[in-house]
């Protein structure tokens, strides 16, 4: 079966739900046995025994070449972000069309597409020893970071990206007055202690690069800078510690961000088409900037 007969659980669900992790797990192995571009790997077991799988892209053997830039984009730490998940496994797809091989000229791209399928199964923001993962990066005492950062060790990938969603829908800033809610946030590295050159890399290259990128394919997007109005709040550049995934590895010296995308309203299924096209998007648009600047 071509890769292009395999249908998207999301589509083929026609967006009434997002998907099980067991329509994931058919349908990462599906595509995985209609390409020789596409090999996956178990890197781990979730708290509750589930695999978290790695979607390894080469056009030769992974990460062997040492020409090419490896990528790592992994989603859907918290179980309650959806969309991550959704638009990994869209891009999948879509990587195994011809007309996109050419990124594989000069790059090797890992998808970890869901690193929380205890917490997706229940549409929770923890894991199963209810943890939040996105703290765990530091200490590592979560089975699903321990297996993320093993598997960044073995191919000490150049490029990464952890994908969010933000839940906008509160009360306090429109009793401010004002809101302005964005499809697709993008955050860089900003601790101190991270390379110079990757910051200015990241804010004066790439993010001029995201946003008309971004803006040319119909999605609205800004800097992630989350926070409440004034006298409440203090609006901020996201978190400063390496506790996180974009942080933890920006200090391995990876080019990497984070990219948060519009929550639903019932922080599930509500408008999962955009959201998760939006999250694709964000990514591509990562690979993109990775092969153009490879070549030049």
């Amino acid at each position: 079966m071509s890769s292009q007969d395999i249908q998207v659980p999301l589509l083929k669900n026609n967006y009434s739900r997002c998907t099980s992790y067991e329509e994931l797990t058919a349908f990462i192995h599906q595509l995985d046995e209609s390409s020789g571009l596409l090999k996956v790997e178990t890197i781990g077991q979730s708290v509750d025994g589930r695999n978290l799988y790695a979607m390894k892209f080469s056009s030769g053997e992974f990460g062997k070449d040492s020409s090419k830039i490896k990528v790592l984009l992994f989603a859907q730490q918290h179980g309650n972000e959806q969309s991550g998940k959704e638009g990994a496994l869209v891009l999948a797809k879509e990587l195994l069309k011809p007309e996109n091989h050419y990124l594989f000229d000069h790059l090797d791209v890992a998808i970890v597409p869901q690193m929380n399928p205890d917490g997706s199964e229940i549409n929770k923001r923890l894991n199963a020893n209810k943890a939040d993962l996105n703290r765990n990066h530091l200490v590592l005492t979560e089975p699903e970071t321990i297996a993320l950062h093993h598997f960044f060790d073995k191919y000490l990938f150049e490029v990464t990206m952890d994908i969010h969603e933000y839940y906008p829908y509160g009360e306090t800033w429109k009793k401010f007055g004002c809101m302005v809610n964005s499809d697709e946030l993008i955050g860089p590295v900003n601790n101190p202690n991270i390379s110079g050159n990757i910051k200015e890399l990241s804010n004066l290259s790439f993010l001029p690069f995201m946003k008309k990128y971004l803006t040319d394919r119909h999605f609205t997007n800004f800097i992630y800078s989350p926070g409440g109005p004034p006298g409440i709040s203090y609006i901020r550049h996201s978190t400063f510690d390496i506790n996180d995934g974009r942080q933890s590895f920006g200090i391995l010296n990876s080019f990497s961000f984070i990219q948060e995308g519009i929550n639903g309203k019932d922080s599930n299924i509500d408008n999962i088409k955009h959201r998760a096209e939006g999250q694709m998007t964000g990514m591509r648009c990562l690979l993109e900037y990775s092969f153009i600047n490879k070549i030049k």
